[in-house]
C-alpha cells in the first residue's frame, strides 16, 4: 500500500506499488459485488492508469483525482485515466495545498502546478539539490513540509524560504513519511 485517501463521499482510495488504484465503496457491503474496484494498467487501454505502480492520490475540487505513478501523473475524471505529465522522475508524491497550489514529489525535487479550467498548469520545478521528495504536507500555519533523502525540509511558500532539519537536527536519518497529528504536531517516520 502506498497511500489511502477518503474521498468526498467517504469512499477510500489505496494506491498499491504493484496492483495499481484500488477502490473501496463506503455504500456496498465489504465483500459484496462491487465494493472494491480496482484500476490496473492494460497497455491494450488508453484509458487505464499509465502504470501499476501507484503512489499518491490528491482529490481535484471537481471531484476527479491526480494519482502520481512511479514515472506519470494521471487525471483520473470520468472513470477514464489521461496522463498529464509524462516526466515525474520516480513521483513520489502529490499534495494540495489549501491556496490550491499543487505539489509533486520527484527524485530531484519538487514540481508545483495549479489546476484551472479542467487543465494542470506547471509553476515551476525546484531542484532541492536534487534531493528525492518522498512525502508532502502542510501545517496550519501554511507551511509545506517535505520528507526528503537529506532530511526534512519546510518551504514557505509566501517567499519560497527554505529551511533545512536533517541528523545534526536529532531527525530520523532517511524520512520517508509526513503526516500531522490531531494536535498540529508533525509525525516523521523512516530508518
Amino acid at each position: 500500500v502506498g497511500e489511502i485517501m477518503e474521498d468526498a463521499k467517504g469512499d477510500l482510495w489505496i494506491t498499491t506499488l504493484t496492483a495499481g488504484l484500488n477502490v473501496i465503496k463506503r455504500d456496498i457491503r465489504y465483500g459484496n459485488e462491487g465494493s472494491v474496484i480496482n484500476y490496473s494498467h492494460n497497455p491494450k487501454d488508453i484509458n487505464s492508469i499509465s502504470n501499476d505502480e501507484a503512489r499518491s492520490i490528491a482529490q481535484i475540487d471537481d471531484g476527479s483525482f491526480l494519482i502520481s505513478t512511479i514515472s506519470k501523473l494521471d487525471l483520473f475524471k470520468n472513470g477514464v485515466f489521461k496522463t498529464q505529465m509524462t516526466d515525474l522522475e520516480g513521483g513520489s508524491s502529490v499534495f494540495k495545498s489549501s491556496s490550491g497550489v499543487y505539489y509533486f514529489g520527484l527524485s530531484s525535487g519538487y514540481r508545483t502546478a495549479t489546476y484551472t479550467d479542467g487543465k494542470l498548469v506547471i509553476v515551476e520545478d525546484n531542484p532541492l539539490n536534487q534531493e528525492t521528495v518522498y512525502e508532502i504536507v502542510e501545517d496550519d500555519k501554511g507551511f509545506i513540509w517535505m520528507a526528503t533523502t537529506s532530511g526534512i525540509v519546510r518551504l514557505n511558500p509566501k517567499d519560497k524560504s527554505l529551511i533545512r532539519f536533517d541528523n545534526n537536527d536529532d531527525v530520523v536519518g532517511n524520512p520517508t513519511y509526513l503526516t500531522l497529528s490531531k494536535e498540529g504536531s508533525l509525525v516523521i517516520m523512516g530508518s
